[in-house]
């Protein structure tokens, strides 16, 4: 059972020992889960929120549940303070890679859309299309950046761990 709210308690059964592999993979999972969805819930703030963007928060917390399992596998032993020192640090560069892409990208893709449809100021049915399917694509492109960046960030930490169990034998 995981102790989520009295800190002594469990700063005592970590002392103690009493802290089985099992709760320290569901306190790690949990914890990355945890953080996401309230990653989610507080960017922008209810009156901002879009279905996509909630859509976007459920599919990278499902992402995030499933890389956070798919680490702890990879770890051949019972969990230890070398796995939690292992995947906290080795996930450090990559939570930079991964906010740097994420942000780079839709700014990136943003500017070129709306510098695409500045452009195009004509008002035929071409036109048009062009520009409606420009506003949807500005839509939907942090969603799909989002996405592809939780699951490449939960590949390459499951990587690293699994390489650094292998050098150190």
């Amino acid at each position: 059972m995981l102790n989520l709210w009295n800190t002594k308690r469990l700063a005592d059964d970590l002392a103690g020992e009493r802290v089985t592999s099992r709760t320290k993979e569901m306190y790690y999972v949990f914890s990355a889960v945890f953080y996401m969805v309230f990653a989610y819930l507080g960017s922008n703030g209810p009156p901002h929120y879009t279905w996509l963007h909630l859509y976007e928060g459920i599919v990278v917390c499902g992402v995030t549940f499933v890389g956070a399992r798919r680490v702890v596998a990879a770890y051949p032993e019972p969990l230890d303070a070398r796995f939690f020192e292992t995947s906290f640090l080795v996930s450090i560069p990559l939570m930079i890679k991964a906010t740097v892409v994420s942000w780079g990208g839709v700014y990136a893709a943003w500017w070129v859309l709306g510098w695409a449809m500045e452009q195009n100021v004509a008002l035929d049915e071409p036109s048009r299309a062009v520009n409606y399917w420009g506003s949807r694509a500005y839509d939907l492109i942090p969603f799909i950046l989002a996405v592809a960046v939780a699951v490449v960030f939960w590949l390459r930490l499951t990587h690293h761990v699994t390489y650094v169990v292998a050098k150190r034998g």
